[in-house]
């Protein structure tokens, strides 16, 4: 049986169709499949503070939210969008000139204006509502009357008139303040603008550090400057959803004239001793960064939040420089575009606490490939090659010192070392330069290097 297209079905089915008076057409639906990256951006994610810093919490039940929000209406409206400021700010104008409008009609109607017989109203020149709504606006807005005026013999509307320019005055003041306090404060994509947008660790000075770049964008927080962070995380023994919040502690930064890098050593006090990459992709925590400074020009303080999720931590990476010393210009360049580049370094996949055991256990006597001894069991492997060590100029002497004593002193001192003594060397160093070592038969004694020790693992990166 042959198929038939969706093409000739219609075409057969309209053929059919106009035989019987009616069109049939026949038509399959196709469901939009959306891209992976569209399902990506849709996907919800749980967590406290936003990459732009509004907070995620909201309080449930709250029957007196409404109400504290009008007590605390000038900070409302700050914070609020502009679109809902000027909605606001129009409103209590138009509100304003009505009322004030029908309070002058109701003047005129006690002294009766209306009445034709009355030869001195209170108000001269103001025909209905729409005279009394333009005589407000004009009381209010100081723009002058024109033909309408207020007559010396009537008090009341000479009290009316002092408090609409009063009420008038504080209200323009007031939102002038509200206006110009949401125009200088920082904008919503601001804690983007200041942060970058993943978090990084690497490893330097032979620890693990958690990284993340800061930058004063605006100028708001040059004077002052502090940064905290905090780490939100389920609580393991609670069977809810209860978090605990752990400070962490942070490196002095410097001063904030270009985009610098905060530092976070991974140490014992630290609440990712014992984080590997593995970890890093199998919990689930959030680290909030928040920031805060003076402005120097206006002396404002500004405060500023974002958040770090587990998965926008990048391990194994480091920030691309982005100042540059420009010679023809004879100063410093920012690059912005660099500002959350990354590239990758070598990093040990291990925790800083396994690190650390590893450190101790090649820095040992036991596990030392350095000692000479007829045991060939001392040059065993390390408990893990997992992570890339630094052996620093005292170690390599102690060595040194005691490969040395380990001779007699009728044997030939064939054991040197050329160079190693004198600077630092990384593993990958110290194992080639294990190579050049020049080893000779003694007499009464041989020197054994276990060939283990002499290969760098490259499954340690």
């Amino acid at each position: 049986m042959s198929h038939k297209s969706f093409e000739e079905i219609s075409i057969e089915n309209s053929e059919f169709g106009s035989q019987n008076t009616f069109p049939y057409y026949l038509s399959r639906k196709k469901g939009r499949r959306r891209s992976s990256l569209l399902r990506k951006k849709c996907r919800l994610v749980r967590r406290v503070v936003r990459k732009s810093g509004k907070s995620s919490i909201f309080q449930k039940n709250d029957s007196f939210r409404l109400y504290r929000y009008c007590l605390d209406l000038v900070n409302t409206i700050i914070n609020s969008q502009w679109k809902w400021t000027m909605l606001f700010l129009s409103v209590i104008f138009i509100l304003t000139w009505f009322i004030f409008a029908c309070l002058w009609m109701l003047i005129s109607i006690e002294n009766k204006d209306f009445d034709e017989t009355n030869m001195e109203p209170c108000l001269g020149g103001v025909q209905g509502f729409a005279g009394y709504l333009l005589f407000s606006i004009e009381t209010q807005s100081s723009i002058g009357y024109g033909n309408r005026y207020i007559n010396h013999y009537c008090p009341e509307a000479i009290f009316l008139m002092c408090v609409q320019i009063g009420t008038g005055i504080c209200i323009c003041g007031s939102l002038i303040c509200i206006v110009y306090a949401k125009m200088i404060g920082p904008n919503r994509l601001h804690s983007t603008n200041c942060f970058t947008k993943h978090a990084v660790i690497n490893q330097r000075d032979g620890n693990l550090c958690l990284i993340f770049r800061i930058r004063d964008s605006g100028g708001r927080y040059g004077c002052l400057t502090k940064v905290s962070a905090y780490l939100v995380q389920k609580k393991r023994e609670s069977l809810a959803d209860d978090v605990a919040l752990k400070s962490i502690k942070l490196e002095a930064f410097g001063i904030l004239i270009w985009p610098v890098e905060v530092v976070h050593v991974i140490d014992e006090t630290s609440p990712f001793w014992d984080l590997s990459a593995k970890d890093l992709i199998v919990k689930r925590f959030e680290i909030i960064v928040e920031m805060e400074g003076t402005c120097a020009t206006t002396s404002l303080p500004s405060k500023t939040i974002t958040s770090y999720l587990s998965r926008e931590i990048m391990w194994g990476h480091r920030y691309q420089p982005c100042v540059f010393y420009d010679k023809n210009k004879k100063s410093f360049i920012v690059n912005r575009n660099f500002f959350n580049k990354t590239e990758e370094v070598l990093t040990p996949l291990c925790s800083a606490k396994r690190l650390q055991e590893v450190y101790m256990d090649l820095s040992s006597s036991e596990n030392n490939p350095f000692t000479s001894t007829e045991n060939t069991n001392l040059f065993s492997s390390p408990s893990t090659t997992l992570s890339p060590v630094t052996v620093y100029d005292d170690d390599i002497k102690k060595a040194y010192e005691t490969s040395y004593s380990s001779s007699s002193d009728d044997e030939d001192d064939g054991f040197t070392c050329e160079g190693l003594c004198m600077k630092e060397l990384s593993t990958d160093n110290l194992y080639k330069s294990l190579d050049n070592f020049v080893v000779e038969n003694a007499k009464t004694k041989k020197t054994i290097i276990d060939e283990h020790h002499c290969k760098y693992n490259e499954t340690a990166f």
